[in-house]
C-alpha cells in the first residue's frame, strides 16, 4: 500500500505547464515492538525504512549519535542531528525522508500498556509542549546526563527477570521525563503552552491506522467512525484540531497515495484500479482522481515516466 506524504504536480505539454513533484510512500507496515514484548531498547538503522512508516512505541526517544536524518512525524518535516533526541507520544508513525550515511541513533520505546505504568498524565503541559517540538537540542552537560541515563538502562537489559527489566524500564522513563521537563521549564514556560489534547492524537493515529488498512474497501467516513466507537463528527474536530483538515481530505489523500502508486508502479488498467480501489464506476474514478489533481490518470503515468527518462 501506498501513503501520500507530499504531492506537488509538475507535468508539462503543449496545454501548459504543471508542475509536479510526486513523493509517494510504499505502506509497507514496519513495527519495531514485537509481540511478545512490551518495549525495545537497541540501536536503529533509519536507512533500512526510507521512505517507510515505522510505528515505534506508544512513548517513543530516540537519541541521535551521529549523522543527521530528515523525518516525517505527523505529516510535519523536522531535522535530528548528532546530540539531539527525538520524543514521540500517542504511537504517532515516524517516516524517514532522508538520512545520512554516518547516521546512527539508540531507541527506547514502549507499549500503551507498559506506558500506562509512567507517571505521563501528570506531564500534560510537557507532551502538549513536546507534541509540537518533538526534537529537543541538548547541551554538552545534558548530552553527559544522558550517557549516564543510557547506561542504566544497559543495566536493566542485563537482567533475566523480564518484569524486573519493565519495573527498571518504568522507572528510569519516569525519572527521565522529570529531567527533560525541568530542562524544558528552564526555556519555556510550560503552564502557557495550549493544553493538547492527547485523546484527538491517540485517536488521529488510530484513523491513520485504520485507513491504511481499509483505504481499498471503504473511504466513508462513517465505516472509520464506527470502527474507532466514536462519531463522524468527533473525527471532524480531532482532524481539524491535529492537521487542520477534514477526516473526509485526509481519507480522499490516503486514496489519491494509493491510486497513484498503482499508476506508477504497476500496469494494471484503470478499470482494473477502480476495481482493486472498490469504485464500482471506472469512470468515477477517473472523475475522482482529475477533480483532486488537476489532470488524468493516463496523464499523470504518462508524465511519471516521462519524468524518470
Amino acid at each position: 500500500m501506498y501513503i501520500l506524504h507530499d504531492v506537488i504536480c509538475s507535468y508539462k505539454d503543449n496545454l501548459g505547464v504543471f508542475r509536479y513533484n510526486l513523493i509517494f510512500l510504499h505502506m509497507i507496515k514496519q513495527k519495531l515492538l514485537c509481540d511478545a514484548k512490551d518495549y525495545h531498547v537497541g540501536s536503529i538503522d533509519l536507512k533500512e525504512y526510507l521512505n517507510r512508516p515505522i510505528n515505534l512505541g506508544f512513548i517513543t526517544v530516540v537519541v541521535c549519535d551521529q549523522g543527521s536524518a530528515t523525518l516525517s512525524c505527523n505529516f510535519k518535516k523536522h531535522n535530528l542531528r548528532a546530540g539531539a533526541i527525538l520524543i514521540l507520544f500517542g504511537g504517532v508513525n515516524l517516516i524517514t525522508l532522508d538520512v545520512t550515511d554516518d547516521f546512527s541513533a539508540s531507541i527506547y520505546a514502549v507499549s500503551e500498556n507498559m506506558a500506562d505504568m509512567l507517571p505521563y498524565k501528570e506531564h500534560h503541559h510537557l507532551f502538549s509542549f513536546l507534541h509540537k517540538n518533538p526534537i529537543l537540542k541538548l547541551t554538552g552537560e545534558q548530552r553527559k546526563r544522558l550517557k549516564e541515563w543510557q547506561s542504566l538502562i544497559g543495566y536493566s537489559l542485563e537482567q533475566n527477570n523480564d518484569q524486573y527489566i519493565k519495573r527498571l524500564l518504568i522507572n528510569a522513563l519516569s525519572g527521565f521525563f522529570l529531567s527533560v521537563e525541568m530542562e524544558v521549564k528552564k526555556k519555556n514556560d510550560l503552564s502557557t503552552v495550549e493544553f493538547q489534547d492527547q485523546k484527538f492524537s491517540i485517536t488521529a493515529n488510530k484513523l491513520m491506522k485504520l485507513v491504511v488498512e481499509h483505504i481499498r474497501e471503504n473511504r466513508n467516513l462513517t465505516f472509520f467512525a464506527d470502527k474507532l466507537n466514536v462519531t463522524p463528527g468527533y473525527l471532524h474536530k480531532v482532524m481539524r484540531k491535529e492537521f487542520n483538515r477534514s477526516p473526509k481530505d485526509f481519507i480522499d489523500c490516503f486514496a489519491l497515495s494509493e491510486i497513484k502508486g498503482m499508476l506508477t508502479t504497476t500496469d494494471l488498467s484503470v478499470k482494473e484500479i477502480a476495481d482493486e480501489m472498490n469504485f464500482n464506476d471506472p469512470s468515477y474514478l477517473s472523475r475522482f482522481f482529475t477533480k483532486h489533481t488537476g489532470i488524468s490518470m493516463i496523464k499523470f503515468r504518462t508524465a511519471f515516466y516521462q519524468a524518470k527518462e
